[in-house]
């Protein structure tokens, strides 16, 4: 009759790190700064301008995810969507915008123009006659009583960017014509919603110079060699088409006896 001993069985739970979620512990980067933008935002009554801000740690370098709570020093002046920065301009005058995440703020100062009646453009632009060439225009806006509005923000834009392209926000005109026909763009100021103004700007490229290649050659009597002659603009771009569109260009050679050359 064999006899039954009783076994023990003894498990051993080894804890995992704990249970419900638990992981590492994070580490969370402190904001020393916040900055807004733009710098110098200007907007005029009745209308909307969008600040932005952007957090930053003690480098400098920007820290994304954060939220901020906005406010404005003179709601009589701008006010400003507490979530989105949207600033709302009410009144003539200025009023500082602030934007603040985790204790740190951030602000600039909002400046409110009277609603513009009108707006004109200062600057007659000559033709421009090279790729690349530049000009710059310049606006004055004013209000109903005719009074020049210091500062008003003004926008720029061209109907015609294989023309010329123009800065919105500075109204420096570059020309981008390609041949040495006259073309022209039609150049657009904006100072409010309806309240605009236009200019002509005509651009070519005007044949300055002609590269010819090889600059050097030897050639064995009898013997040919191709000449060619590409027409550049004073920017020394190259003018596409014949000549650039001039007619009558021809080849001559100083020393008939030594080479001729058709011409």
């Amino acid at each position: 009759m064999r006899n039954f001993r009783p076994i023990w069985l003894a498990t051993i739970l080894l804890g995992c790190g704990g249970g419900g979620g638990g992981g590492g512990t994070g580490t969370s980067v402190s904001v020393s700064s916040v900055t807004v933008t733009p710098a110098s935002p200007a907007v005029a009554e009745l209308q909307t301008v969008q600040l932005t801000a952007t957090a930053r740690d003690g480098s400098g370098g920007t820290i994304t995810g954060k939220t901020f709570a906005w406010a404005s020093t003179a709601q009589t002046i701008a006010t400003v969507n507490a979530s989105t920065g949207l600033v709302s301009g009410v009144a003539t005058g200025t009023a500082v915008i602030s934007a603040t995440t985790d204790g740190k703020t951030g602000q600039v100062t909002v400046t409110v123009t009277p609603v513009p009646s009108s707006v004109s453009i200062t600057t007659v632009p000559d033709t421009l006659l090279s790729k690349g060439a530049t000009v710059q225009l310049s606006a004055v806006v004013r209000d109903a009583g005719n009074n020049v509005i210091a500062g008003a923000p003004v926008t720029w834009s061209s109907n015609s960017a294989t023309v010329a392209t123009v800065d919105p926000s500075t109204g420096l005109v570059t020309a981008t014509v390609s041949g040495n026909f006259l073309a022209s763009a039609v150049i657009t100021v904006t100072a409010a919603p309806g309240v605009t103004n236009t200019v002509t700007v005509n651009a070519r490229q005007k044949l300055a110079s002609l590269l010819v290649a090889p600059a050097t050659a030897s050639v064995a009597a009898g013997s040919t060699q191709q000449v060619t002659a590409t027409p550049r603009d004073a920017n020394a771009n190259s003018i596409a088409g014949s000549i650039g569109g001039v007619s009558g260009a021809t080849f001559s050679s100083s020393n008939i006896a030594a080479a001729t050359v058709n011409p």
